[in-house]
């Protein structure tokens, strides 16, 4: 029974441990909002963000098609999503001369606590096309939502960008892994009290 329980009391940590190895997918948040007002709603960010073969068509037109921009010098976005995630990633198609090179990710868990924060640097095109920026960080597990910032001015003025997704795993609920642990004790105990009957 010490041996049973012992197993059980693993399992919640071996099992969250283990979607490290989990195959990478693309994470598409479930809605997005701006800190300040821009030109298309913030969802416009994620709305063909699905893998990272997007084209967007040409930002040169202010702010048409798929992309967002405020002509603040400084924004925030967050990125809320439906589940947690193990994330690793960042896909980010600039906005041309109006996306800063200098940004900020921070990461927060469920209750809103901040889980970690990444500082990184990209290289839009100034010439007028929008380049994919593939950002890499060390993972960060148990992430609900995210803020993405700018911390430097652009190059035209205001702030803008393409689209916006993210790569990671998805995390299982903690309480469908405590149901998973406590059916597993409820069919190790039926298998001790078939083998007590069996001895007895």
């Amino acid at each position: 029974m010490k041996k049973l329980l012992k197993y059980v009391l693993l399992f919640p940590a071996s099992c969250l441990v283990n979607t490290a190895n989990a195959s990478l997918m693309f994470v598409t948040p479930s809605d997005v909002s701006s800190l300040t007002t821009s030109i298309n709603t913030a969802n416009s960010l994620i709305k063909d963000a699905t893998d990272n073969n997007y084209a967007p068509g040409s930002p040169a037109g202010g702010g048409g098609g798929s992309s967002t921009y405020t002509s603040q010098a400084y924004n925030t976005w967050t990125f809320n999503f439906d589940d947690m995630y193990m994330l690793s990633s960042a896909y980010i198609w600039d906005y041309y001369g109006h996306s800063p090179t200098e940004w900020n990710l921070s990461f927060f868990g469920r209750s809103g606590s901040q889980l970690s924060t990444y500082d990184f640097t990209i290289a839009p095109d100034f010439s007028g096309g929008s380049t994919l920026h593939n950002i890499n960080f060390a993972d960060v597990s148990g992430v609900k939502s995210i803020t993405l910032s700018n911390t430097n001015l652009s190059i035209k003025g205001g702030v803008g960008l393409e689209e916006v997704h993210f790569g990671g795993v998805s995390i299982p609920e903690p309480s469908s892994i405590t149901a998973f642990g406590l059916a597993l004790i409820g069919l190790s105990l039926r298998k001790i009290k078939k083998t007590k009957l069996k001895f007895s």
